[in-house]
């Protein structure tokens, strides 16, 4: 799976740290209304390897966002989101 990886990275600063925050969604639209069904996503602290070397760290992140998929699964789970409520 080929991913972009500008499109995932976005740098977020704070007044006593820079650092870079990669951020992954997934959203899954219903082919007949074109309404939103489910969104997923990760995100994680980018270190300089994950930067250099992203296929690895990209495919981890797009694995634990689809193994909540699909809705419903989980009984805990509503139907349109990957959110759990208690």
């Amino acid at each position: 799976m080929l991913v972009d990886t500008a499109q995932l990275a976005r740098t977020r600063l704070s007044m006593t740290a820079a650092f870079s925050l990669g951020t992954l969604a997934i959203d899954v639209f219903d082919g007949r209304t074109h309404r939103p069904e489910w969104h997923g996503w990760a995100q994680k602290e980018l270190t300089r390897k994950d930067l250099e070397q992203s296929v690895e760290p990209i495919n981890k992140a797009v694995s634990t966002v689809l193994a909540k998929f699909p809705p419903g699964r989980d009984s805990s789970c509503h139907q349109r989101g990957s959110e759990c409520v208690s």
